[in-house]
């Protein structure tokens, strides 16, 4: 199992359109072969006037991550590739699952 963690920042005043992205989209992604959950987080203590966030998805492997980065659907959900203009930062990082507990057997 794959963990990804995309650290996202933006100017606090688009922080609406951030979580509203989120929430639109996130539906979608139920038909994701691979795709096991989705996570949006939200930085409690905003440092510098900014708008921070964790958008972590689980995957069943790597490979399932992958196919999906390179698809379609994950083109128009990052807008298309369109460059410039935005004032959203993203850093993507990758974790491997090594152990995970769960008080709830039905959490992911």
């Amino acid at each position: 199992m794959v963990v990804v963690m995309n650290r996202l920042s933006a100017p606090a005043e688009f922080a609406g359109r951030i979580e509203q992205g989120f929430a639109h989209a996130a539906p979608g992604m139920r038909d994701v072969p691979g795709f096991v959950g989705f996570r949006l987080l939200h930085m409690r203590e905003q440092p510098d006037e900014q708008a921070l966030y964790i958008a972590e998805t689980t995957w069943q492997d790597q490979a399932s991550y992958e196919a999906w980065a390179r698809s379609d659907a994950f083109a128009r959900a990052h807008g298309g590739g369109r460059g410039g203009g935005s004032p959203l930062t993203a850093t993507l990082e990758t974790f491997e699952v090594v152990d995970a507990q769960h008080l709830d057997p039905k959490a992911p």
